[in-house]
């Protein structure tokens, strides 16, 4: 795989750690949205041309994509049941969305005790099962436009985003803006447009054009700063949007994280920016060692966050103000109706 793409998956995964851990506010939402984004960005350079060429067939393609998956969402879920039985939930209701969290189906129902059931994080998996089984029909249609109709098109998808932001209840707005994987499809298709320009022969030519001129005029050190000072200068902004936007636009503050066409932006600069100039210094070859695992590490560590809540509750060993109860969310707050934000 890519440096860079093992790079902006563990930059992003720390992101949404971060926001779980209460140290990075609109973290866990940026992190998400640039996983969508990077989630099509892959499947592209993956698989595209296997699936136009036929060199691959749809149940083939299928099984080596959700077999990935599966395997370790099952093993998590075991620990998470026998956790669920022992807050004394009903049995019955608790298999009736066991069955769905097995097949990861939970977020395609618009009710928190399923999507958020369990292992909670796993309804990101659901919405990418879901994103993964369409790749190859949204990968036909993107690639039938052109670049002028595609762009023509994220930027009405922008506007009605917008128009969804204000016509939908606050209590749904959660789920249909941001659990929601046909809403998160829009995401998905704009890393798969992002693919399709880099991988265009006059994208690459431009792209070497450029590396080679930093390369005589730049020293590697001084190269990557100039990436990184970029990418840092970039987040920056964003904060500042977000900032400003909760101070002055009350009518907007609240839900404002859930217009995720705010952090394409910036997601899309720090994908291209590691994609291209990643290197493997020391430091850049341990964050490219922690991106190997950053889809382990992202499933098992609200489970870690939220066991060491409960042993910490028994024995108090670590301040409260260390593990935020409020922001760590699992499955048996989230059914007793407690208002979290979880990714």
């Amino acid at each position: 795989m890519n440096r860079g793409i093992l790079e902006t998956r563990a930059i992003f995964i720390l992101m949404i750690f971060l926001f779980h851990a209460g140290l990075l506010p609109i973290g866990g939402t940026f992190g998400v949205c640039c996983f969508f984004i990077l989630g099509g960005f892959c499947s592209y350079i993956g698989y595209s041309k296997k699936l136009c060429a036929n060199n691959i067939g749809y149940k083939r393609y299928l099984f080596l994509r959700l077999s990935k998956f599966y395997p370790l969402h099952w093993l998590l879920l075991i620990p998470s049941f026998i956790s669920e039985l022992f807050t004394g939930y009903s049995l019955v209701n608790s298999t009736i969305i066991l069955c769905v969290n097995a097949m990861l189906l939970q977020s395609l129902v618009p009710l928190k005790e399923y999507y958020f059931s369990y292992n909670a994080v796993s309804w990101y998996l659901s919405d990418t099962v879901v994103l993964i089984c369409l790749f190859p029909f949204i990968c036909r249609f993107i690639n039938r436009l052109s670049n002028f109709l595609c762009s023509l098109l994220f930027i009405i998808l922008i506007f009605a985003e917008l128009v969804m932001l204000f016509a939908i209840p606050d209590e749904y707005k959660h789920y249909f803006m941001y659990i929601n994987p046909f809403a998160r499809m829009i995401d998905f298709a704009l890393g798969i447009y992002m693919a399709k320009l880099i991988s265009s022969q006059i994208c690459q030519h431009r792209i070497h054009e450029f590396k080679n001129m930093l390369n005589e005029s730049f020293n590697i050190k001084t190269k990557l700063q100039f990436v990184m000072g970029g990418n840092i200068l970039i987040i920056c902004l964003l904060y500042v949007i977000f900032i400003v936007s909760t101070l002055f636009l009350n009518k907007i503050s609240s839900n404002i994280r859930y217009l995720s066409s705010i952090y394409w932006f910036p997601g899309i600069i720090l994908m291209v920016g590691f994609y291209f100039f990643a290197d493997n210094n020391p430091v850049e070859s341990l964050v490219q060692k922690f991106g190997t695992i950053s889809f382990e590490f992202f499933m098992t560590h609200q489970l870690v966050m939220n066991t060491l809540t409960k042993v910490n509750n028994i024995i108090p060993l670590i301040p409260d103000n260390i593990i935020p109860y409020e922001i760590i969310t699992f499955n048996r707050t989230t059914r007793k109706g407690h208002q979290a934000s979880c990714t």
